[in-house]
């Protein structure tokens, strides 16, 4: 029983790492470089503390317009943001509610996400092939 679990959740890695390639890949398809940028309305800033206080980050809620239609995004700075602040977001052509802090944005999570279903698909087989060669270090020479 105790071999079929870890059978399972190698498998259970491999299908998850696989998910994260496509989804990686996805994002890295996802050319951000071009996207066209817009002034946006600082709407609100919120602290948030990681662990201890030295680490703080500011949830900051934006407000923009492309052709008359408003609408709202959210970004994560280590910077606070004053309401009525003006900064700028670059918005998806083909989807104009999309925005993002900087250019290339996706591209970062991208490969982020690539490298832990890369991690996530290899780290099995590794790991088998380690405790494979432990094993026969360990049997006596007969």
């Amino acid at each position: 029983m105790r071999n079929a679990a870890r059978i399972a959740w190698k498998v259970i890695k491999v299908v998850l790492g696989l998910a994260c390639l496509v989804w990686g890949s996805l994002y890295l398809a996802a050319d951000t470089s071009s996207f066209p940028a817009v002034e946006a309305e600082v709407l609100s800033s919120t602290e948030r503390i990681y662990g201890d206080t030295t680490d703080v980050a500011y949830d900051v809620k934006y407000g923009y317009q492309v052709d008359g239609t408003a609408y709202s995004g959210q970004l994560s700075s280590r910077t606070w943001r004053e309401p009525g602040e003006i900064i700028t977001v670059y918005y998806d052509p083909d989807d104009a509610g999309e925005s993002y802090a900087t250019q290339g944005q996706k591209r970062t999570w991208g490969i982020a996400i690539l490298v832990v279903g890369l991690y996530l698909v290899v780290e099995p087989f590794w790991t088998s092939r380690s405790n494979q060669a432990a094993k026969q270090e360990k049997e006596p020479a007969g």
